[in-house]
């Protein structure tokens, strides 16, 4: 554990992130990458142990619905979802603040036309 990042030390607590799992989940329902939280700008990227229990939640809830689902096609679907928040969530960790940025300029920019 000591070679970990401080930050990946912490235990994952389901109940503290439950509000944020649901509106993963929410997005998956959608056809939504699981990758963030908020609305843009203000969204929040979604944590890898967040994305991970949105699929693991809404797989369980799309069996409870329907217990058909869980075809080979159903199960690629949501592998690619969750493999393309887990890359964009990284993106929006790494470049976010620049991006934010970037899109007030030319928001302010617009609004001198």
């Amino acid at each position: 554990m000591t070679f970990l990042p401080t930050e990946s030390r912490a235990q994952y607590q389901l109940r503290r992130t439950l509000r944020v799992v649901h509106e993963l989940v929410l997005r998956l329902k959608q056809g939504l990458p699981p990758n963030e939280t908020g609305v843009w700008p203000n969204a929040t990227a979604a944590g890898l142990a967040d994305i991970w229990n949105s699929a693991w939640a809404y797989n369980c809830l799309r069996l409870e619905e329907d217990p058909k689902w869980g075809t080979p096609s159903n199960l690629s679907d949501l592998f690619r979802l969750i493999l393309k928040a887990i890359e964009v969530s990284y993106v929006q960790t790494k470049f976010g603040p620049e991006l934010k940025s970037i899109a007030a300029h030319e928001h302010t920019e617009q609004g001198k036309d």
